[in-house]
């Protein structure tokens, strides 16, 4: 888990390992401390999902009806 966070953090890691997110789009800084926080959540949201793996495509139906039967034939 960690690995994908630094994977996903990219160039918002530093050196130490420390994600930064920088927040300036309000005039408070309380704002900006709460989007901050609400983008690290989002990142670490993404980095918690596990990925679908992919498994093998199930086997088709057979078809139904009148005409799906194997009849026997005449000439044996």
């Amino acid at each position: 888990m960690k690995a994908k966070a630094e994977r996903l953090a990219g160039s918002r890691l530093t050196k130490e390992g420390v994600i930064v997110i920088q927040a300036m789009r309000f005039r408070t800084q309380e704002q900006n401390r709460d989007d901050a926080i609400e983008r690290l959540v989002e990142l670490l949201q993404k980095v918690a999902e596990r990925q679908a793996t992919g498994s093998r495509p199930s086997r088709p139906k057979p078809p139904r009806g009148a005409g799906s039967i194997p009849r026997p034939s005449a000439a044996r």
